[in-house]
């Protein structure tokens, strides 16, 4: 009797492996012969994404509101001015993009808004202005006229203008945005600007602000353009308040590195660093004070109270999930560890503008995710000399031990679809997986130790 229960058990024990090397078969998971890992010959591939930013520069407004006391202090000029004998032409603004003429990030511009009015006594109730926009060299003078369009100023109060280019203007360095009343008869607009003064100027602290940025055209210089510094008085260096619409793509590439070259592309290999590296070439417009706040406020510190900007305001914010350990970055390049195993995910969020100020709340993020990797393959070989234990096996009321562990162990079970079930990390020489509500059925569990030396052993759950 005895040896016929025993006879019987060999049988079902036979038919159980038989299924279950018939279930890895149909998966499409081998069990590979004991042999150690190699990783000499890896692989990488390239994963790309794009934070494309679009938003208004408040710059020039936003230095009137933060540098001024009162908030709202302007000056106005009336142009063109009939009685006086110097004739001001043309007022603009200059954006500082990259170290060379060409070598910024590209910035495409679809218009901009001017602060301007129609003067009181003029005849007609719209008054024409053109609006033009150059390349700039690196100290903002206007070197080639990109494109221009006509807008009408009809309100008698400080107002925003709207004025759209024919078509979308790229750029590839600085660029420079003016305008010229183009008046009929006696018809003058008002000319608004901030009250802005040079760093060393006498005038009150908080006008010392100028940068010399904005540029004019006049009958005395020529035709040809010069800074308005001075040109109101000594120590003046008043600025036209000009905001441009621009928008810019941020681009981020990683390599993932794969543990052989037999696994897919794309695969991910655990405690292998995914690292991700700005491929945008140079990003000066993200970090440059004219378009981004959070480098606007500690370059004029030196006025005001030092200023801090919280991590959650970085203007980059990277998130790595979907596998431990998680993890959160605020530089512009970042390299992520993971030691779990799973379909991981990186994140970027690109934060443009911050803007606590009430007259210009403003925050433009801009999100790019991108799959770092694909599902970890379970066909990885066992390692020689790796002595483990797995009892009992069949499991009893769902629970079975993994003993003869050392140091810091990753244990992974897998269902024969290859989806991970469960995952703990352990540093005890026995640990208990529970799958009692899991299905009955065949199961991988793969142990990984500290040194990246894996092996995977089946189990039956019952």
């Amino acid at each position: 009797m005895i040896k016929k229960l025993l006879s019987a058990s060999l049988v079902v024990a036979g038919i159980l492996s038989l299924n279950a090397q018939e279930l890895i078969k149909s998966s499409g998971i081998k069990e590979m012969a004991s042999e150690p890992i190699s990783r000499s010959s890896t692989v990488g591939q390239n994963k790309i994404a794009v934070a494309s930013i679009q938003d208004t520069l408040y710059y020039f407004q936003r230095k009137n509101y933060y540098r001024n006391v009162n908030g709202n202090s302007y000056y106005t000029y009336r142009s063109p001015y009939q009685t006086s004998a110097v004739t001001l032409t043309e007022f603009g603004d200059s954006f500082l993009n990259g170290t060379t003429p060409t070598n910024g990030t590209p910035v495409t511009v679809t218009g901009a808004y001017i602060l301007i009015s129609r003067y009181a006594a003029s005849t007609s109730t719209a008054v024409p202005i053109m609006v033009y926009i150059y390349s700039a060299n690196l100290t903002g003078v206007p070197v080639a006229k990109l494109d221009s369009v006509t807008a009408m100023v009809t309100s008698t109060a400080g107002i925003y203008v709207n004025a759209t280019f024919t078509a979308p203007v790229t750029v590839n360095g600085a660029f420079h945005i003016s305008f010229k009343p183009m008046p009929v008869n006696a018809d003058t607009v008002l000319i608004w600007y901030n009250n802005a003064a040079t760093p060393s100027s006498t005038l009150p602290a908080n006008q010392r602000y100028g940068e010399g940025l904005s540029y004019l055209r006049s009958s005395i210089t020529s035709g040809s353009y010069t800074t308005t510094t001075n040109t109101f008085g000594a120590g003046t260096d008043r600025e036209v308040i000009i905001l441009p619409t621009v928008s810019f793509n941020y681009t981020a590439s990683a390599v993932v590195s794969t543990p052989n070259a037999t696994m897919s592309p794309g695969a991910y290999c655990s405690f292998s660093p995914i690292s991700y590296t700005n491929t945008s070439g140079n990003v000066s417009v993200i970090e440059n004070r004219q378009f981004n706040y959070n480098k606007f406020r500690p370059y004029w510190a030196p006025y005001t109270a030092t200023v801090t900007i919280p991590a959650a305001d970085s203007i980059y914010n990277w998130s790595f999930g979907g596998v431990a350990p998680l993890g959160v970055y605020t530089t512009k390049n970042a390299s992520h560890t993971y030691t779990g195993t799973g379909t991981a995910s990186s994140n970027l969020t690109v934060k443009y503008q911050k803007q606590t100020n009430v007259k210009l709340t403003d925050i433009k993020t801009s999100t790019m995710s991108v799959v770092s990797c694909g599902p970890v393959s379970v066909k990885e070989n066992n390692v020689s000399g790796y002595s483990l234990s797995v009892y009992p096996n069949p499991t009893v009321n769902g629970k079975t031990n993994v003993g003869g562990l050392e140091g810091t162990n990753l244990i992974t079970v897998y269902n024969m679809l290859g989806q991970v079930i469960h995952t703990q990390t352990s540093d005890k020489e026995l640990v208990t997986i529970d799958l009692s509500g899991q299905m009955s059925g065949n199961y991988l569990v793969r142990i990984t130790n500290s040194n990246n030396q894996t092996k995977t052993v089946k189990i039956i759950n019952q």
